[in-house]
């Protein structure tokens, strides 16, 4: 667990072609335990490539990553990639669910494989996680394309915390622009750092921005 004010990322001369007319350009960004950013002003496929860069899933053109003590281009192989996502917690509309599973058994998937049947102690402990972000238990035994859009989030957070013990806590949350219910998960995702991090956010029309600056 990183103390606060270690950094955990830090992009130096970054540049990284991402199919738009310009690529995405980042001169200097350092973000330390217990800080909170927000980006804003990228579109969805520069905000992706961001991600991607981030979490070691490609390297820049130009420049150098730093993810949690070391440069992304130093991962050697697709073992160390998938053990180094172990830090990280993401939260988003793009969470990659297996619609024929339920939602405990789409929880557990990163625990084990053996989800059907579900065995009975992991069942209690998806129970368990799913109170703690705010899923009805009669939620636990449905498909993903039952819920509703707040519930997905609620879903989306759960699974990062299964993901990784306290990785959720340290990452910030991407929440991008979608239809409906925005002040709803507006005031959830400011339930979600209240609850990390003892600070606010508001919603103002179709962004989060940070409070507390």
């Amino acid at each position: 667990m990183a103390a606060p004010g270690d950094v955990l990322f830090q992009l130096r001369d970054v540049t990284q072609e991402y199919g738009a007319l310009r690529p995405l350009r980042i001169k200097a960004l350092d973000l330390r335990a217990g800080q909170r950013l927000a980006i804003l002003g990228l579109d969805q496929s520069a905000g992706e490539a961001l991600v991607n860069l981030l979490t070691g899933s490609t390297t820049p053109r130009t420049g150098a990553v730093r993810a949690f003590g070391r440069t992304t281009a130093e991962i050697p192989d697709s073992e160390a990639w998938l053990l180094a996502l172990r830090q990280y917690g993401l939260l988003g509309v793009r969470t990659v669910l297996i619609e024929q599973l339920t939602v405990e058994q789409n929880l557990a998937i990163p625990l084990t494989l053996d989800v059907d049947p579900l065995p009975a102690p992991l069942k209690a402990q998806m129970g368990e996680l799913g109170t703690e972000v705010g899923l009805a238990a009669d939620l636990l035994a449905r498909r993903p394309a039952e819920l509703g859009a707040l519930d997905l989030q609620r879903l989306a957070r759960a699974g990062a915390r299964a993901r990784s013990a306290g990785a959720a806590r340290r990452a910030p949350d991407c929440i991008t622009r979608t239809r409906g219910r925005r002040a709803t998960r507006a005031r959830y995702v400011a339930d979600c750092f209240g609850a990390w991090n003892g600070r606010g956010v508001h919603h103002r029309g179709p962004r989060i921005r940070a409070a507390g600056r």
